[in-house]
């Protein structure tokens, strides 16, 4: 048997099992780099899905915040009696209320007309008319005399900062009397809606 023969009999198995590592350096090498990319796969995915949850989070926090302050408009409109059950009682005494701090003359007189639906329409963008949900006037009369014209008008800005009640004046009639001061009798129109059973407008 030659020196090359013999050598390679002896060298069989340390060969054989330097072989069977590369294998199995190969395999482990490969699955390596299959699993590194089966999770970057799965990060790519869960990272899809978190920015996913963060904008569903971000939309219902913004639906939150929203509804809040709508439900914040919509406390503040049924208090003043703008919606549900007008608060007409409440609106007489609190412009009483007003007068009485002014320290006007005590000659203010008042009367709340029964409320009258109103009949009309709203004028929409492009030009379009749309007929509200039913909706109420309350037209209320007042008549002053023996009073000066910067009175009246500081009880029209008091009522229009502190009534917290949205009124339009109507009509005003003034008028020179034999006492000294102005007559004057005006027209304050307020607005209600009245709501249904199930808390929507009535008439919608």
């Amino acid at each position: 048997m030659s020196g090359y023969r013999l050598i390679f009999e002896l060298s069989k198995g340390p060969l054989f099992l330097l072989a069977l590592c590369l294998v199995l350096v190969i395999a482990l090498v490969g699955g390596l780099i299959h699993y590194r990319g089966q999770t970057e796969v799965t990060l790519a995915q869960v990272e899809t899905e978190l920015q996913a949850t963060r904008t569903e989070i971000q939309a219902l926090t913004y639906d939150l915040v929203s509804l809040e302050k709508h439900f914040t408009n919509f406390r503040h409109l049924s208090h003043i009696g703008l919606i549900g059950e007008p608060g007409r009682e409440d609106w007489v005494q609190n412009l009483v209320a007003i007068y009485n701090e002014l320290e006007l003359p005590p000659t203010l007189s008042y009367a709340l007309s029964p409320p009258l639906p109103f009949a009309g329409s709203f004028a929409l963008v492009g030009g379009a008319q749309s007929s509200p949900p039913s909706v109420l006037l309350h037209d209320l009369d007042i008549e002053l005399y023996a009073i000066h014209e910067g009175e009246f008008l500081s009880f029209m800005e008091r009522l229009r900062s502190d009534w917290q009640t949205p009124f339009r004046v109507e009509k005003c009639l003034i008028t020179r009397d034999l006492k000294p001061g102005l007559r004057i009798k005006c027209t304050l129109r307020l607005f209600s809606m009245p709501l249904k059973a199930n808390g929507k407008p009535a008439g919608a």
